[in-house]
């Protein structure tokens, strides 16, 4: 059996911290420690820490960072500081199914690298809110480089091996797929790392009553609205200018990385084929004509770039490009310089 580390990041987190704790300390598995950061809290977060480390039934430790972090680098440095097999990440406000840890532990075996699950949403006064939409209804194994590359895979959903630390020196020069001025979001970049590196394996059982209220460093945001659709497809090819950002210093991460280890060749080639497919279709949104944008996408479509099983891209990317070579770029916003920043 694996030891897991539970890596909780906390900033004034004092209306739903115990809660979360508490579901934490409740875990049919215990975890073989509970790491805390706290990122400079002015309420009653580090008093409440305090308190409840006498309840922990595992070795709980509680770091106070002396100059705020983010949440991004927070988390980072909250996994570099466990010392389990698998690191399981937390948020402060959640509420953990009894059984997460020792369901997630179970799908473990050799090749994998990460494990995320569903969850349920709820509000500030736990009424739910729905499920998360699901990727599979049943468990799922994404092979190395199967999984799409922009997966939303979010943090409070993941356990992943510890070894995948050991590259977190790369992490400075990431990317944010939605904020390209700042560094790959923690749940980003272990993501990544994870699918770079061995399986990756889905379980829809919703495991954790995810919380969405006014405070969510990082919200889970629903579209639901036509006018949410149009915005989405508004906004495709400024998106898309964004990916290539991503996925070019992903390339250079990989390409750096393989000098001392050549098994990640493989993976670099499939980022630089991504990268150069993604510049491709970026002249469907910006080529004016309507009958060179069509050809474009059925060349598009020969060239079997929406069948790749290899970090595959999404039908909303195959279905977005349709809509742009018919209609054209004219309903899209106006491009804006991007200048994403590696430090």
């Amino acid at each position: 059996m694996h030891t897991i580390s539970v890596a909780m990041a906390t900033y004034n987190g004092e209306t739903f911290l115990e809660r979360q704790l508490m579901s934490v300390f409740a875990q049919s598995l215990t975890p073989h420690e509970i790491v805390i950061c706290d990122d400079g809290s002015t309420d009653r977060t580090w008093e409440i820490l305090e308190r409840l480390k006498a309840f922990s039934p595992a070795p709980i430790h509680i770091y106070r960072n002396k100059e705020r972090l983010g949440f991004r680098r927070n988390f980072l440095k909250i996994a570099s500081l466990c010392k389990s097999d698998l690191i399981a990440f937390c948020d402060q406000d959640d509420l953990w199914d009894d059984s997460k840890l020792e369901t997630v532990e179970r799908a473990f075996t050799d090749k994998v690298m990460m494990v995320f699950h569903g969850a349920h949403f709820i509000d500030a006064a736990d009424n739910p809110l729905g499920e998360m939409s699901r990727v599979s209804p049943t468990a799922m194994k994404f092979k190395s480089m199967e999984l799409d590359a922009f997966a939303k895979v979010l943090g409070f959903s993941m356990v992943f091996r510890r070894a995948l630390c050991q590259f977190d020196d790369q992490h400075g020069q990431s990317i944010d797929d939605t904020h390209v001025s700042e560094v790959a979001a923690h749940d980003q970049w272990y993501t990544f790392l994870a699918s770079v590196l061995g399986d990756v394996v889905y379980l829809p059982d919703p495991l954790v009553r995810y919380r969405l209220h006014s405070a969510n460093a990082m919200g889970f945001r629903r579209k639901h609205s036509f006018r949410d659709l149009i915005a989405a497809f508004r906004y495709s090819g400024t998106n898309l200018k964004k990916r290539i950002a991503v996925l070019r210093a992903r390339c250079d991460i990989l390409d750096r990385l393989s000098a001392d280890r050549p098994e990640v060749a493989p993976a670099l080639a499939a980022y630089r084929s991504l990268a150069e497919t993604s510049e491709a279709r970026l002249t469907l949104y910006e080529d004016q004509s309507p009958l060179t944008r069509v050809q474009r996408y059925v060349d598009l479509h020969r060239n079997g770039i929406y069948q790749s099983k290899t970090l595959p891209l999404s039908r909303w990317d195959q279905r977005k490009d349709l809509l742009v070579s018919v209609l054209g770029p004219a309903l899209l916003q106006k491009d804006i310089v991007l200048k994403p920043s590696r430090a």
